[in-house]
């Protein structure tokens, strides 16, 4: 896994803002051996590693947006995009075009190249998606903060807005509560103490009853319209679930737990853990052998076999209603588990249920509720990986396709073959690098 670093070398400055003047630095930015800051100079001709910059402006940038940076996955507009993108820094500065996208257990550094206007003398060069583990980021950003405050108190600034902001952050992440519920705030897509939190006190309230986790990922999905959401999934859909053959998934489960504690120490030589598609993977392969499944499609009939349910739930022409989430239930009484799926078409139904049984295969007994939504946090990650892994894995794939180049009738054939659909054998050959991201946008 990549190290993170930023750093820093501090010069001078005719800047008038005092703060400004003694926080002027060279800055590089490196996530392995790439350096990401690494421009050219018009003006001198030269290619270099670092960025002339307000140091100052970066740190206080990181820290107005340090909850959502930690916690918030990745969204689609605009008020995401200036609390994960350091052009938003501001201050007239070239900054480069380098987003942050977490979610919650490790960072993807998204660094593109830019074209420089008619004012500007410098040009990024580097296009780039590196991925760090949140620690190593976290570490980095703290030790950044942590330097530029210790300049503008040996400067003569003891106090400034960024060491008090910096302060008041320390004092939540070391008090459980209080870091909790920044953390909601986080993933509902809300600065610290926005007006609109208001409905996220009833919802943090029910965590006991549900699971911590399971709020969090209806928070992180759902935002405003989470509380109707958990009141739905609990009412109409939990009494229309379908329960599953409870002594098949537990002695998967035994496993499974033996699995994630022992994964980190095999699997992946240099990383503390693995990322949540590596976990999903991982799981997916060992319950397909636990399961003695032959390589290649399982067929409804084999799925139904296997979770003690009427194949013919997973057919798309079984009435459902129009409410799209689908949930797994755990019953604390008999140690089982219940299944709603939400979605209409086939496809989509054997992926949900797959990516519910996962989740129960690795999630602790307080997590009553397993919503399975679309988005982007680690344990939405982990699910979709073990779902596409144990309904198509890529080494079938692969073979069935015999190419490297496949084009879309041969994709069309491929969701075919394996019961899944497009957009699932897509993901899998973009993430194991045999087509580009691109071709998910098509």
């Amino acid at each position: 896994m990549n190290h993170f670093e930023i750093s820093l070398r501090w010069m001078g400055s005719d800047n008038p803002d005092p703060i400004e003047r003694v926080c002027a630095a060279d800055l590089r930015i490196q996530a392995g051996q790439l350096c990401l800051t690494e421009i050219q100079d018009l003006r001198a001709q030269t290619v270099r590693p670092t960025i002339r910059i307000s140091a100052y402006r970066l740190a206080l940038w990181f820290a107005q947006n340090w909850w959502r940076l930690r916690w918030e996955p990745e969204q689609n507009d605009h008020d995401w995009l200036m609390s994960h993108n350091i052009a938003a820094a501001g201050g007239g500065y070239v900054w480069p075009d380098l987003s942050f996208i977490g979610d919650g257990e490790s960072v993807l550094l998204r660094m593109r190249p830019g074209s420089p206007t008619q004012t500007e003398d410098i040009r990024y060069l580097v296009y780039s998606d590196t991925t760090v583990l949140i620690e190593h980021f976290v570490e980095a950003v703290d030790t950044f903060i942590d330097t530029v405050i210790a300049r503008l108190r040996a400067s003569g600034y003891p106090d400034t807005r960024l060491e008090q902001l910096w302060n008041e952050i320390g004092l939540e992440r070391n008090t459980p509560p209080n870091a909790k519920w920044r953390k909601l705030e986080a993933l509902a897509n809300l600065d610290p103490d926005a007006s609109e939190s208001g409905y996220l006190e009833q919802l943090y309230g029910r965590q006991e009853q549900v699971g911590t986790r399971a709020i969090e990922e209806l928070v992180a999905a759902e935002k405003g319209q989470a509380p109707a959401a958990l009141t739905h999934l609990l009412n109409g859909c939990r009494s229309a679930a379908t329960r599953l053959e409870k002594d098949t998934i537990n002695s998967m489960r035994l496993v499974a737990t033996d699995h994630v504690r022992m994964m980190p120490l095999f699997a992946f030589p240099g990383c503390t853990k693995p990322l949540p598609w590596q976990l999903g993977y991982g799981i997916a392969n060992i319950a397909r052998k636990h399961w003695s499944l032959e390589s290649g499609k399982i067929s409804n009939f084999t799925l139904g076999e296997l979770f003690g349910i009427p194949d013919k739930i997973l057919d798309n022409t079984i009435e459902t209603s129009s409410y799209s989430l689908s949930a797994g239930y755990r019953d604390s009484v008999s140690d089982g588990m219940s299944v709603w799926l939400g979605k209409r078409q086939r496809t989509g139904r054997r992926f949900a249920l797959t990516r519910l049984v996962g989740d129960y295969l690795c999630s602790v007994e307080q997590e009553m509720l397993l919503p399975a939504t679309e988005s982007k946090t680690a344990q939405q990650k982990f699910q979709r990986a073990f779902a596409q892994q144990f309904l198509c894995p890529v080494a079938d794939l692969l073979e069935f396709l015999a190419t490297d180049k496949p084009n879309d009738d041969q994709i069309e054939e491929a969701a075919s073959e394996f019961d899944v659909s497009p957009l699932l054998v897509r993901s899998t050959l973009v993430n194991h690098h045999v087509i580009g991201r691109e071709t998910l946008r098509d």
